[in-house]
């Protein structure tokens, strides 16, 4: 799933807001016992690959869209809507598409003109470094 800054503009200014959606992404996955697969921060929208037990994917983004909409407008000093709507999901349901769908958010500091970084294991704002092993996998 994904989700983009209202009129494209970016939700994620430095490492503060990047830390705190990461927060949120803990916190969902211990109050909801949501499995985070993969991940990805960029400047003006986000990635995520979530396994839903409980059927609650509703629930897990209003708390991850809604509280971090709180800890942006305190950080930012600002108030109102920073996401384009509601965010958008697939379902996915089949191993292949797992793979390709995990290969994709993860690609994607790469893939921007001009890329954001040379290599992937650089971009600390996805789950690729816990992937190949270069950073501890988070709870």
């Amino acid at each position: 799933m994904h989700n983009r800054g209202l009129n494209h503009k970016n939700i994620f200014h430095d490492q503060r807001y990047y830390a705190e959606f990461l927060k949120c992404l803990r916190e969902v996955s211990d109050q909801f016992e949501a499995v985070i697969h993969a991940y990805c921060l960029m400047t003006n929208h986000y990635h995520l690959l979530i396994e839903t037990p409980k059927a609650n994917l509703g629930r897990i983004m209003r708390h991850a869209n809604g509280v971090y909409t709180q800890r942006y407008n305190l950080l930012n000093k600002s108030d109102g809507p920073i996401f384009n709507g509601r965010y958008k999901s697939v379902l996915v349901d089949e191993d292949a598409y797992l793979l390709q769908l995990t290969r994709y958010i993860h690609l994607n500091p790469i893939e921007t003109k001009p890329p954001m970084v040379n290599t992937l294991e650089d971009y600390e704002w996805s789950s690729y470094p816990a992937y190949v092993n270069r950073e501890k996998c988070p709870n």
